[in-house]
């Protein structure tokens, strides 16, 4: 006749990870253990990138960098209209290769046990990550914000050091330190 195949008994409920208590605190040991994998997958792939750039003519590596760079600034900048900050397309890119590299993590053909589990689960999964990566960029911005605007009442938003000439687009009708 027909063969019926049950679900084991034992299947590991969503959600659940391998916990460590540090000082009152439950950490996901995974997530942070991921993480970390990521992150040194990333570094790795910058300093080898790192290690080939040139003075002179560009290699193929960095030629790719560099595009995907100014490409994408490109993108941004047409996009919204203004000139983006120099530390934001760099700081998207290791981003996204962060992230991308974390759910890579997950597509590792290695398994364990009778159930053939993940041996690392992705750190994406966890929504701490997201979290933590949220609020990291949220405090960056407003630190960078705070630094570039010399403290928090600074009245004017849209000039900058290059300018000679206050945008009057604030209110004031000052000019703007060079």
């Amino acid at each position: 006749m027909t063969d019926m195949y049950l679900a084991a008994v034992s299947i590991e409920q969503p959600g659940t990870h391998a916990e460590w208590d540090v000082f009152g605190l439950t950490i996901n040991a995974d997530t942070v253990i991921g993480t970390l994998i990521a992150a040194a997958i990333v570094i790795g792939l910058g300093l080898f990138v790192r290690a080939k750039v040139t003075s002179g003519v560009p290699n193929g590596v960095q030629l790719s960098f560099e595009t995907v760079n100014r490409l994408m600034r490109t993108q941004i900048e047409n996009a919204i209209g203004v000139k983006v900050a120099p530390f934001l397309v760099p700081l998207s890119i290791t981003l996204f290769l962060l992230i991308l590299t974390c759910n890579w993590l997950s597509v590792l053909p290695m398994n364990f046990g009778e159930n053939g589990g993940d041996v690392l689960p992705p750190p994406t999964s966890d929504v701490n990550l997201v979290y933590a990566l949220a609020i990291l960029l949220f405090v960056w911005r407003y630190a960078v914000g705070i630094r570039r605007h010399k403290g928090l009442g600074s009245t004017c938003c849209t000039c900058t050091r290059a300018t000679t000439r206050h945008s009057g687009r604030c209110g004031s009708s000052k000019s703007s330190p060079t």
